[in-house]
């Protein structure tokens, strides 16, 4: 039974070590889909999406960037106690 406790955790630590991040020396540019919510419903009379986890979709952008660019908007974005959030998807090459 320890043996295999042991396993679990070497294993455990093996995946979490090895975990992809996004190489921000990457000068390949990506076609990346930025969404724009809000916790609170907007006032200005757009057709905007709620969806199950009381989130408003604003609106959605298509841009093309490098790891590192969107590393900085997230960062520019990231604030604590804000009402506006974004998710970043990184589409893939067709």
């Amino acid at each position: 039974m320890r043996f295999f406790l042991y396993k679990i955790i070497i294993l455990t630590l093996l995946i979490v070590g090895c975990a992809k991040e996004d190489n921000l020396a990457d000068s390949n540019v990506y076609r990346w889909k930025i969404e724009h919510y809000s916790k609170v419903s907007p006032s200005n009379g757009l057709q905007n999406t709620k969806n199950s986890s009381s989130k408003w979709l604003i609106g959605v952008e298509y841009v093309s960037l490098t790891n590192a660019r969107i590393a900085d908007r997230k960062k520019v974005n990231k604030v604590d106690g804000v009402v506006d959030f974004y998710v970043y998807t990184r589409i893939k090459a067709s």
